[in-house]
């Protein structure tokens, strides 16, 4: 167990600790996301349960959230002055009065925190730690970026494993009725490429982190160009992935638009003769994969001009897309209030068999009495 006290209320809460090797995935698709997880131990739990829903540490008082992971988070008492030095002045003090007042966007949200809906549970989840996450007076774009690719992944998996919760959960109409708290209270940075929101698809929520994946690569100083082709790629898949559930042209140009400019920036690595080495052969594989990809979105194009292949049933998304340029992703200077540090989806662990699935019958928090019981 992880016992941690909140950096806004000073609550001390406790908190289910997952060694590292409890769980692998199996088949990921393109933009990262894992179609089976196998825990490593020997109870059984439902298949639905994956390492999401235990990705969060929220405070039981205010809802302050942070990654549990993240060891600032765990251990900020350590360095509390640099710890709380991040956020804006007064509004971890204003969450935890809110916690008292009830108001706030995080009391807003929580209603989508019910032990029976794990699915609702996960996704309010981390709209809690976004918004956290933007309270500081510098947010991390790739954290950002990442949040919104795996609430995406749970909007993905909800007609599948998570169908027995998401068919009766609550989270939309919450999260609708949250939404203009949020925006009141979020507060103001002008580098967002967009204001963070609340997505309640899928495809806002791939659209949201499409957009600070690439502000997270404009913002890159010092990153390796490995991470900068495996960014490039990820980006230019999300891309592909809106198109699929869209059917928009401007996403099919879009989708275009980032490959063509990601396999331009891999042509400039191979062909640079001062680069040598690894990152030459990352590019050559990167490049390949982006060709072969990019290719695959024309021949769909092509499909759906036809009337043949199209989306069952497609996602018509009210939120401004990511800003669009000639170029694709490029490495601009680095922007103030950006994160400068490269974040990109985990490579998969080894493959396993397929997790046995068990009874759903069990609650959230009998199943992190058993992970409990297993630190």
């Amino acid at each position: 167990m992880y016992t941690i006290v909140c950096p806004a209320c000073n609550c001390e809460n406790k908190f289910p600790r997952l060694k590292r090797d409890i769980y692998r995935t199996r088949n990921t698709e393109p933009d990262g996301h894992p179609l089976e997880v196998k825990w490593m131990v020997k109870s059984e739990f439902p298949e639905w349960l994956t390492p999401l829903n235990f990705f969060w540490g929220v405070c039981e008082r205010c809802f302050y959230t942070g990654q549990l992971d993240d060891a600032d988070f765990r251990q900020w008492e350590k360095n509390s002055k640099k710890f709380l030095g991040m956020y804006h002045d007064g509004l971890l003090d204003n969450l935890a009065a809110q916690a008292d007042t009830g108001q706030g966007p995080m009391k807003a949200i929580i209603k989508g925190l019910v032990p029976e809906d794990p699915f609702g549970t996960a996704i309010a989840q981390f709209y809690l730690g976004i918004f956290s996450e933007c309270l500081k007076t510098a947010p991390i774009a790739g954290n950002i970026a990442r949040f919104y690719l795996r609430i995406a992944w749970l909007y993905r998996d909800a007609p599948g494993i998570l169908q027995q919760f998401a068919a009766n959960t609550g989270i939309k109409e919450v999260l609708e009725e949250a939404g203009p708290i949020w925006d009141k209270e979020l507060p103001p940075n002008s580098s967002y490429p967009l204001p963070p929101g609340v997505a309640t698809n899928e495809v806002g929520a791939l659209r949201y982190a499409m957009a600070y994946f690439e502000w997270n690569f404009r913002s890159l100083s010092s990153a390796s160009y490995e991470d900068e082709m495996r960014l490039m790629v990820l980006i230019a898949e999300i891309g592909y992935r809106v198109y699929e559930l869209t059917n928009e042209d401007n996403d099919f140009q879009k989708g275009q638009t980032l490959f063509s400019g990601s396999m331009q920036k891999c042509l400039s690595v191979i062909n640079d003769k001062t680069i040598e080495g690894g990152a030459v052969n990352k590019a050559k594989d990167s490049l390949e994969k982006l060709g072969e990809r990019g290719r695959e979105l024309g021949l769909l194009k092509q499909r759906r001009d036809k009337g043949q292949d199209l989306p069952v049933d497609p996602v018509i998304s009210p939120l401004p897309t990511a800003p669009q340029n000639g170029s694709g992703p490029s490495p601009d200077a680095p922007e103030e209030n950006a994160d400068t540090d490269v974040v990109v989806a985990e490579s998969p662990p080894p493959e396993v068999e397929p997790a046995p699935a068990a009874a759903p019958e069990e609650s959230l928090d009998s199943l992190k009495q058993k992970i409990d019981q297993m630190d």
